[in-house]
């Protein structure tokens, strides 16, 4: 499970740089645009407005009304910035794809100690039958290849094991995926910009791009984190649970609604 974002640090960004933006988008469109992509996150820039656009429909859709437009002079910079959890995801897969292998090694082992077996089996009984000299030696090359299987069966299993346990051992990330901080300019007491910092800060695939996204756009609504576990305004949220297209709860609507009625901006 994941953490996603609060209103803290950047890391993915997605930067408002110097923003004059509407304070309630709900009111206003909140424009974005792309900046810098990292190419080490493997995503091209049409990747990544797709997502974006994707992450925006979510919202644009429950609200029956556009609430973010691209705009290629527009206050909210996306810049993809490639750091020390990206990478440590990027591990942990090559450790869990290690261990698939382990396991297939395991298992055509397995199946090899089968045939074996048989095999060894089918030699003493047809010793049994007809004792001989030659007989018995079939036996005698039929068990010491079954042991020779089944000592490489072990080790394998062993290896299998250790490299199981160290990757539980990790547990899931609880690294934060993505957030959103924000600056409030005044004047007279009177709110007149908000500065915006949205960071994504693990996108393993396109699917996870979008969710958090659509995740930190929702923050940049007004909204806050909601208590419905499957909720996409979930604080956490499982990896594997991940899928296109998102679905909004009934949490996620409520939040919406109060965060338009209220036109506060971004969450606190």
């Amino acid at each position: 499970m994941v953490a996603l974002g609060a209103l803290t640090r950047p890391d993915l960004v997605v930067r408002l740089v110097g923003s004059t933006e509407t304070l309630n988008p709900c009111e206003e469109p909140l424009a974005w645009h792309l900046r810098s992509i990292d190419p080490r996150f493997g995503f091209t820039a049409a990747e990544l407005r797709s997502a974006v656009e994707e992450a925006a429909a979510v919202w644009n859709d429950a609200a029956a009304t556009r609430l973010f437009r691209r705009d290629t002079a527009g206050a909210m910079a996306i810049d993809l910035v490639y750091d020390q959890r990206q990478q440590e995801l990027e591990a942990r897969r090559t450790r869990a794809a290690g261990l698939d292998e382990l396991q297939a090694e395991v298992d055509r082992l397995q199946s090899l100690l089968v045939r074996t077996r048989e095999r060894a089996e089918a030699a003493r009984e047809a010793f049994e039958e007809t004792p001989s000299p030659a007989t018995q030696k079939t036996v005698q090359e039929r068990v010491e290849r079954f042991n020779e299987v089944v000592a490489r069966y072990n080790a394998a299993v062993s290896r299998y094991n250790a490299a199981a346990e160290d990757v539980r051992a990790e547990g899931p990330s609880r690294a934060t995926a993505g957030n959103l901080r924000s600056e409030t300019r005044t004047l007279g007491g009177r709110v007149v910009s908000v500065d915006r910092v949205l960071t994504v800060a693990l996108a393993g695939d396109y699917e996870e791009l979008v969710v958090v996204l659509a995740h930190e756009l929702g923050h940049a609504l007004g909204i806050g984190h909601v208590s419905d576990p499957d909720a996409l305004m979930a604080e956490q949220y499982r990896r594997e649970s991940i899928a296109l297209p998102i679905r909004l709860t009934t949490a996620d609507r409520r939040a919406l609604a109060a965060a338009c009625e209220a036109g506060t901006g971004p969450a606190p």
